[in-house]
């Protein structure tokens, strides 16, 4: 019972903090308007959150989105118009201004982006000075607060912020879940790896800037209804930053974790009247949250709760079964003796030595590429680069550090634009963005893993899957976004992509698919990217030094695989420094030094060259 107990909090410790809440908030009229102001506070968090927490951007403009909500809703009901109606336009005019902000500061990033987001609480603040007619000025607005003809009570606006919080919460929570929400996550930490899957980062981006804008919206349109009356003041400057660390304080791994955030805002500022700066007591304990525990407060629970709940399950009759279940599976499994695995791999490699390519107009090349160059200021890291990857063919591409190796890769899939030059897959010319080539069969692999370290290995391995059901269009990306909040599905995948990822782990040699990535080894980032880039099976697959941190057994079944995948038409294109492991497994060997295409055959007569063992042995 203890145990269930337990496991019941974790998942449902949030709406049980929404529900006491609500229960302190009807005991009077003071504790409702505390508590609506709570909700106020919370959906502003919740607002920041989605860009924040799930892509990684700090914007500072919610202060002026939530006054956009709070000033439609007053300017229509104060002119005897619909107050619904108001809410609706100020969620649209708030996801309107937060896309001409974000397309203005597309290129901005980092501490550049909250900067410069900030002017626009700062210009909005000033119109609504300079702007009286319709904004009242400094004196504000006051207005009915009824809905529909009906009168607003206090109790009916706890229950309906309640309420607000709540759905708000679980289609945060759904999309955070879904495959979408995980493809958001590996954007937040790296956005060539969430191209590379196929997922555009700059309208993805723009989404959940305008998502987080339509909820601050809510808010403001809440604490207008909560006071029937706005003033500048409302949405002043200040309120920029009290909510930016409602997430941190209350914690980002779950958007519940903002309720509790709030919280602690609100009850910091009520007891600052009779004791204190408020301001500067939130500040000192937002910092003492970061240094104490970094994870925040919800957190920090969760964390001490399933320590109870090991503790609980320790020597209970249930984990002995489990244990000795697993136990008698692991006994009953036959593993491969490793010498014979070696002896596979090493086959199939002998057979795709011997493979018959042929001249390069008898058999269809995958990909095409032609006069590539790129420079850094006067530095030229590509001249005149020139190949076709044969259908089936291995290509591995070496040459001595600097040549331009990584360069060809980045230029390849679109994370860098060449100068000039002309790359065709299957007949396309592949141009644009790294995504829009990934959609069209380019999967990669990067030098140094990146992956999303708040999932599991096989989690990762699964958001290679989006490449097959990403829109390209801004409408389809939309609807995507939609039916990741509305589904409850994306809590559990569908069988047939649980098999999926279990079979291409099996295959790269993943041992544990339910380790978190931030627990992983090395080798094990290696694989889940290598698996990653298998699993939605591309037409051409690019791997950036693969086995470089891995075992001789992780290399062999690294090979295996790609060996598995190139009888399906499978072009491969390897780059890494190990040449007597790239002379053995390739079809074709590309050397290049200082950027230049220097030679291109069969490995044992590139390397017997002169001028390529001057290059890259360093002879004479």
């Amino acid at each position: 019972m203890l145990i269930i107990f337990l496991k019941s909090l974790r998942r449902l410790g949030g709406p049980f903090f929404l529900v006491a809440t609500v229960a302190y908030g009807l005991q009077d009229a003071v504790h409702t308007e505390l508590v609506i102001l709570l909700y106020v506070y919370a959906s502003l968090g919740l607002a920041i959150y989605v860009p924040m927490i799930l892509t990684d951007q700090v914007s500072l403009a919610y202060a002026a989105y939530a006054g956009i909500g709070g000033y439609s809703v007053a300017i229509l009901s104060s002119r005897s118009l619909e107050a619904l109606w108001g809410v609706l336009l100020g969620m649209f005019l708030a996801g309107l201004t937060a896309c001409l902000v974000a397309l203005a500061t597309r290129k901005l990033s980092g501490y550049f982006l909250a900067v410069g987001t900030l002017l626009v609480a700062v210009a909005f603040g000033r119109f609504l000075l300079q702007q009286p007619d319709l904004t009242g000025g400094a004196d504000g607005l006051t207005f009915r607060r009824e809905i529909l003809n009906i009168p607003l009570s206090r109790t009916a606006l706890l229950v309906a912020g309640a309420a607000m919080i709540w759905g708000i919460a679980v289609l945060v929570q759904n999309l955070e879940r879904s495959d979408v929400g995980r493809g958001l996550f590996l954007m937040g930490g790296s956005r060539p790896a969430a191209e590379s899957i196929g997922l555009n980062t700059a309208r993805f981006r723009i989404l959940s800037l305008v998502l987080g804008a339509s909820i601050a919206s809510l808010a403001g349109s809440l604490l207008a209804f909560s006071r029937g009356l706005v003033l500048p003041d409302s949405f002043h400057l200040e309120l920029a930053f009290l909510i930016l660390f409602i997430p941190l304080l209350g914690g980002k791994q779950t958007p519940w974790g903002c309720l509790v955030g709030a919280a602690v805002l609100v009850y910091v500022l009520e007891i600052a009247r009779s004791f204190g700066p408020g301001k500067l007591l939130y500040g000192l304990g937002v910092l003492a949250c970061v240094l104490v525990i970094p994870e925040g407060i919800s957190g920090r629970l969760r964390i001490f709760l399933s320590a109870i709940e090991q503790w609980a399950c320790r020597g209970s009759p249930e984990s002995v079964l489990v244990s000795s279940e697993g136990a008698n599976l692991s006994s009953g499994r036959k593993a491969l003796p490793e010498g014979d695995f070696e002896r596979g791999v090493e086959q199939r490699i002998e057979k795709g030595r011997h493979h018959p390519l042929g001249p390069a107009n008898e058999i269809a090349a995958p990909l095409i590429v032609r006069n590539i160059n790129k420079t850094y200021g006067g530095v030229r890291a590509l001249q005149d680069i020139s190949f076709d990857l044969l259908k089936t063919e291995i290509l591995g591409i070496v040459g001595p550090n600097g040549a331009g190796k990584t360069t060809l890769i980045d230029v390849l899939t679109g994370i860098q634009n060449a100068d000039s030059g002309r790359i065709v897959l299957g007949g396309q010319v592949l141009e644009g963005a790294a995504s829009k080539r990934a959609l069209a069969g380019l999967a990669r692999t990067f030098q140094h893993p990146q992956l999303s370290m708040e999932l599991t290995v096989g989690e990762n391995v699964g958001l290679g899957l989006l490449r097959l059901r990403t829109p390209r269009s801004w409408a389809g990306m939309t609807l995507l976004l939609i039916r990741s909040m509305l589904s409850f599905a994306g809590i559990r995948k569908p069988r047939k992509e649980e098999l999926a990822i279990k079979e291409i782990g099996q295959r790269v040699g993943l041992q544990n698919p339910e380790e978190k990535m931030i627990n992983a080894s090395f080798g094990t980032e290696k694989l889940a990217e290598i698996g990653r880039a298998l699993i939605s099976k591309p037409s051409v697959l690019l791997m950036d030094e693969p086995f470089a941190g891995l075992g001789k057994t992780e290399i062999d079944r690294v090979i295996n695989a790609v060996e598995r995948w190139r009888l399906h038409a499978l072009g491969v294109i390897i780059v890494d420094h190990n040449i007597d492991l790239m002379s053995k497994i390739c079809d074709r060997l590309l050397v290049l030094d200082s950027g230049i295409a220097i030679a291109c055959g069969p490995p044992n007569e590139v390397l017997a060259e002169p001028h390529v063992q001057k290059a890259y042995f360093g002879g004479d």
